[in-house]
């Protein structure tokens, strides 16, 4: 769905989108202060896992797990080299989810 069809979506009726990743990610036991992004690449089946939760309890926009995804942070946690996998990945993951509900889209 590219900005002119959600656009137009929203315009026509609410859309439900996922929660915090982090909230969940504390629920199935992820200890506060993880790296939540690298769990992309260590525990990408923990990561699915959240993404077809939030499908199944109706989120029709579901987000990537790539929220501290950036320059400042890759770097400070010396992950400049694995950008191209912490960018990637995420993505990935939510190709088998997304095909729970039709409804769903993603951004």
């Amino acid at each position: 769905m590219n900005h002119d069809n959600l656009r137009k979506h929203l315009q026509q009726q609410i859309v439900i989108g996922d929660g915090a990743m982090a909230t969940l990610l504390y629920q199935f036991g992820v200890p506060v202060g993880s790296c939540y992004e690298e769990l992309n690449l260590t525990n990408p089946a923990l990561i699915r896992s959240v993404h077809e939760s939030y499908i199944r309890a109706g989120a029709q926009l579901i987000e990537t797990n790539t929220f501290r995804v950036n320059r400042a942070v890759l770097t400070a946690m010396d992950w400049n080299k694995r950008s191209e996998k912490l960018t990637g990945q995420p993505l990935r993951l939510l190709k088998r989810p997304l095909k729970l509900q039709e409804k769903a889209r993603l951004l």
